[in-house]
């Protein structure tokens, strides 16, 4: 039994380190960030304009409400 069960050991040992792990260079990384940057700057553009349109929305459902002295 000790040996089966340091066998199934050295097993899933053998399997995980020849696993489809995927090495991360540091270029690859950089490289990576400055795709994803561009991405990342319009999806916060496109944020910023959601906000600004609920705003403009809102303020034209209310109404304008002033005060004459």
């Amino acid at each position: 039994m000790n040996l089966k069960f340091m066998a199934s050991i050295c097993l899933i040992f053998a399997v995980n380190t020849t696993g489809f792990a995927q090495i991360l260079n540091l270029s690859d990384a950089l490289q990576r960030a400055v795709d994803y940057h561009d991405k990342t700057k319009s999806k916060q553009s496109f944020v910023q304009s959601t906000v600004q349109n609920t705003r403009f929305q809102n303020k034209q459902y209310f109404p304008d409400v002033t005060f004459g002295a």
